[in-house]
Formats: C-alpha cells, sequence, structure tokens
C-alpha cells in the first residue's frame, strides 16, 4: 500500500489550537478561582484572537474579580458595541459602574435594558441601588418592587418613613429639602451594602436540578462573582471545533455552530446543545512555549486597587487596603504605604481604662499605635507570623489582645484592660465599641469556639485571641486546675471566643 501523504498543519491551525488551548485553560483556572493564572492564560488567547467574545467575557470577569473595573469596563462597552442587542455585558456594564461610583451611569445603562425587558429583575435590583446612590429613595422603592425585591423595598420605605417622622432631628448644616444628613446616609448605604449582596446571591443562580438544556446557537450568560459551582458545570461548553462559523455573527473560529437569525440575540458565551458533565479532554498537546508578560502586565497581575464601597479591603497577597477620611490609628511597623491627604502629622494613642485616658501608649512601648491626623490612603502588611484580618464594625463590639491591633478608624471607644494569663500581671487586651474599620493581626490557625449562657470554658491563656459578646475571664488558681496545670483561664457568659488552634 502507498504511503499516504499528509500535509503539515497550517501556521492558522496551529494558532487556533493554541488560542483555544489557552481559552479552555483560563476558564478551568477561573473556576478553581486561580484568578491571577486565569488572567495570564485568557490574556495570550486573546493576544492570539483578541476580537473573541467568549475570551473577552472570562478576561472581563477576571478582571471584575482583581478590582480592575476600568479594564472589564472596557471589555463590556466593546462587546455591547458588537453585540448591541445582547442583554447580559449592559448588566454587567451597570455592575460595574456601581461598583466603581458611577451611579448615574448606571442608571442609563439599566433603564435602557428594562425598556427592552420590563421582567428583568437583576436590572430593577441594580437600578434601584443606582437611585439610592443618588439619593432618590422613592425611585429605589419603586424599582425594588418591580424587580420583586420586596425586603430592600420595605427597608427603604421604612428609611422614608423615618425621615418623615414629625419632630425628627434636622438635617446636617448644608442639607437641602429632600437630602439626607449624614448620619441618614450612613444607615442608608448600611441597608443598601446588605441589599447588594442579597442581589448578588438571590434569584439568578442556574437551578442545578433543571433538566432543561440551553438550545443550541443560544448565548448563555457568565456575570461577574456568579460562576458558583452549580454554575461552572454548564456554562463551558467544550472545546468548540473549528468549523466555519454562521454569517448571522462576524467568523470567530471558537463560537462552534450558531442558531438562525431568528434566535434570540447573543448575551456573552455561546452554548453547545450538549454540555458535558465534566470538561472533555484536549485533543491537542499545550504549547511548547509560553509568551513572556510586558513589564506593566506583570505589575498589573498584582496592582492594589482601594475599595469605593467599602474602608477597607484585603488584597489576594494579604495585604490590607484601608481608606480612613479622618484621624486612623496605625502601628507604624506594619505600614507598607501611605497615601497623606495633607500635611503627615501624628500623635501617640494611649490606653483608656474606665473613660480615662491613660499615660501608657496603646500598643505596648515598643510598637505603639499613632493616631494619624486627616485622611489617609494606608497600605498595611501582617507582621511575622500572622495574617491580616479586615473587620467592619456596626456598633457593635470585639475584644482582643492588644498586641493583635494593626489599625483602626471610625467612631470606635476604646477601653483598655488585662486578662489573667495565669501567671504574672495578665495580657494586655483592648475593647473596642462602635463603628469603624478594624485591622487586626492574627495567627492564620485562629478559630472560634462558642460559649454558651451557663456553661464554662476552660483554656489555656496563650491560646485565647480574644472574644465577641458577653465573657467574663478568670484565672484557674494552680490548686483547682487539673493535674495541677498552669496558665489556666475560666471563660464564662455567652458568645464567641477566639483562639489560636496552634
Amino acid at each position: 500500500m502507498a504511503d499516504v501523504e499528509m500535509d503539515p498543519p497550517s501556521s492558522r491551525d496551529i494558532a487556533g489550537e493554541d488560542f483555544l488551548f489557552h481559552l479552555y485553560r483560563g476558564s478551568e483556572l477561573l473556576q478553581e478561582n486561580r484568578v491571577h493564572e486565569a488572567k495570564q492564560e485568557l490574556e495570550q488567547a486573546l493576544g492570539l484572537q483578541p476580537r473573541d467574545p467568549k475570551g473577552q467575557d472570562l478576561l472581563a470577569i477576571v478582571y471584575f474579580r482583581l478590582g480592575l473595573y476600568p479594564r472589564a469596563i472596557r471589555i463590556y462597552e466593546e462587546l455591547i458595541g458588537a453585540y448591541p442587542d445582547a442583554t447580559t455585558p449592559r448588566i454587567n456594564l451597570a455592575l460595574c459602574y456601581l461598583k466603581t461610583g458611577q451611579p448615574s451611569a448606571a442608571r442609563t445603562v439599566l433603564e435602557h435594558v428594562i425598556v427592552r425587558d420590563p421582567s428583568h429583575t437583576r436590572a430593577w435590583g441594580y437600578l434601584g441601588l443606582a437611585f439610592q446612590r443618588l439619593g432618590d429613595l422613592e425611585r429605589a422603592m419603586h424599582a425594588f418592587q418591580a424587580g420583586g425585591h420586596h425586603q430592600m423595598a420595605r427597608r427603604i420605605e421604612s428609611l422614608g418613613r423615618q425621615n418623615a417622622v414629625p419632630g425628627a432631628a434636622p438635617a446636617a448644616a448644608g442639607s437641602g429639602p429632600g437630602e439626607l444628613s449624614l448620619g441618614e446616609r450612613a444607615v442608608v448605604s448600611r441597608a443598601m451594602s446588605a441589599a447588594f449582596d442579597e442581589i448578588d446571591r438571590r434569584d439568578f443562580r442556574t437551578d442545578a436540578s433543571a433538566e432543561r438544556l440551553v438550545p443550541s446557537g443560544t448565548w448563555a450568560a457568565v456575570e461577574p462573582g456568579r460562576e458558583g459551582p452549580t454554575e461552572r458545570r454548564s456554562v463551558w461548553p467544550g472545546i468548540p471545533s473549528m468549523v466555519e462559523p454562521s454569517q448571522s455573527i462576524p467568523p470567530v473560529a471558537s463560537l462552534g455552530s450558531v442558531a438562525p437569525a431568528a434566535a434570540p440575540a447573543p448575551a456573552i458565551i455561546p452554548m453547545q446543545s450538549h454540555v458535558p458533565s465534566a470538561p472533555p479532554p484536549a485533543t491537542f498537546p499545550p504549547p511548547a512555549w509560553r509568551a513572556p508578560l510586558g513589564a506593566e502586565s506583570f505589575a498589573r497581575d498584582s496592582l492594589c486597587v482601594f475599595p469605593r464601597d467599602h474602608e477597607a479591603a484585603v488584597h489576594t497577597s494579604g495585604l490590607v487596603l484601608l481608606r480612613a477620611a479622618r484621624g486612623p490609628a496605625v502601628r507604624l511597623d506594619a505600614v507598607r504605604g501611605i497615601s497623606p491627604r495633607g500635611p503627615l502629622t501624628s500623635r501617640p494613642v494611649h490606653r483608656r481604662s474606665r473613660g480615662l485616658e491613660t499615660d501608657e501608649p496603646l500598643g505596648g512601648a515598643a510598637s505603639p499605635l499613632v493616631h494619624l491626623e486627616g485622611a489617609y490612603e494606608l497600605v498595611l502588611g501582617a507582621p511575622s507570623g500572622t495574617k491580616l484580618i479586615a473587620l467592619a464594625l456596626d456598633e457593635e463590639s470585639i475584644t482582643v489582645r492588644e498586641s493583635a491591633v494593626v489599625a483602626l478608624a471610625g467612631d470606635l471607644a476604646i477601653e483598655s484592660g488585662k486578662m489573667p494569663g495565669g501567671e504574672g500581671d495578665g495580657v494586655p487586651i483592648v475593647q473596642l465599641r462602635g463603628s469603624g474599620p478594624v485591622v487586626l493581626a492574627l495567627p492564620p490557625t485562629h478559630a472560634a469556639l462558642e460559649l454558651a449562657e451557663g456553661r464554662e470554658l476552660v483554656l489555656r491563656a496563650h491560646g485565647i485571641l480574644g472574644w465577641v459578646g458577653r465573657v467574663t475571664p478568670r484565672a484557674v488558681p494552680q490548686s483547682d486546675a487539673p493535674a495541677r496545670v498552669r496558665g489556666l483561664v475560666s471563660l464564662r457568659g455567652e458568645g464567641l471566643v477566639l483562639v489560636d488552634a496552634r
């Protein structure tokens, strides 16, 4: 039998296979929440096929997760330009606008969606948030009601009634008619933060028990932050073949088959008629090389972006980004970067006992906390052997070891004390009460134990990090301790006790 000569693969075929490999690998990494690695793979894929909508959408999700909202916004704007009838890129764009403090732009985009689809519950929910941030509580309540978000609508209605109560405290100076005072804005902001999380959690997940598959030629949406385990099984259609696509959309090698012109308009990601329960094995080897990153891409992989909606956030590197409008107290040896808005001045922070300030430095003499005058953006790093925890206290309290406090801001009252250590003078502790951000440095192995009313919890003193709730510590005398063990502390009351699990 004569040998059959095989034509060598063309450079176009090789480039197409490389594109599909990076696209598929990027999707897998994104599903595993390995966001930085997914970013590299997807950027390499789009370097080969820059206009591929599936790759663009996945990369926008990566940028969203990393807080690179301007980049995600650019991608969604491009997708809207390419697919003007699509709904989901507009929803995602509005979400990015809300995250970056652009409620007017979000409102415009969402109203366009609702004109085309008046029953779009997520669009109504985000529109309610946009109106809230614009200060229009009446329209916010109407939008929440129209979208079926009745709990959020009741919150807005309740806030409106509180503002209309006769004899209520006057608004802050400078507030015009119908405007909220600073205190009212804080209340609304907290309610809407909860509402934002609730809208983002409910009603929009793919039903994992549904038998219906997405028809061939339609598009399924992957929205930022929504690609949880139940969705991940259905959003990745398998590696599309390199067949010639239909002319109903621009020819793109990775789209696979599409529906005739009468099919629904695309949203973001194409789906095939049969979705495998697990990703199919790759039919091509990985590329023998990986393109190096440019300097800017390398740097932006770990870019720190200060949040707009919160005073503190934890970066994927473990750094904490803290924005304080006035006078944060911080342990200077934890500061990795600082951006003052005005002269850089400071003064010591002292311990307080029974409401009175003492002459002892808060945090100890070796590394005390100092009060920075004015507004600051701070980049904080963890001391060796710890990791940073960012909390947002909301009219609540927490008691921790003084050595664990890295930074605090807002309206927080400080009360110093000592926890019995079983031996010696005890361990300095501090109770923080009120509203504001708190940054703690705790062992990576920290955990919490519940203390029920009427029960006793006996722990080694060196393992107690603090507590939340009404907890009273008492040293256990060695004569009363099991096997005469030293350093035990008895805890009674009701709350949650923070412990080092080592």
